[in-house]
């Protein structure tokens, strides 16, 4: 698996995950922007298409999600990398 697959799964991550909880980029703006994290809808809408960002920026994901857990399993391919939020 090469940088690419990673950046491509994690991307697929996080748009699961923003679909699970029924936001858009403009509604997880408003999330980050209450918790007191930086953020522009133009920032998270770049982060999010590229799977490129911090640590500290999946954290504050994580936060706004109310999740304080995650598990994830690389697999060969992203269709068999598991990145899973518990």
């Amino acid at each position: 698996m090469n940088d690419l697959d990673i950046e491509k799964a994690i991307s697929l991550h996080v748009k699961s995950e923003m679909v699970k909880k029924g936001l858009t980029v403009n509604k997880l703006n408003e999330l980050f922007l209450a918790k007191g994290y930086d953020s522009t809808i133009d920032s998270l809408r770049g982060k999010i298409k590229r799977g490129t960002f911090s640590f500290s920026f999946y954290l504050q994901f994580l936060d706004v999600l109310g999740k304080n857990t995650m598990n994830f399993k690389l697999g060969k391919t992203p269709e068999t990398t598991d990145i899973r939020i518990l």
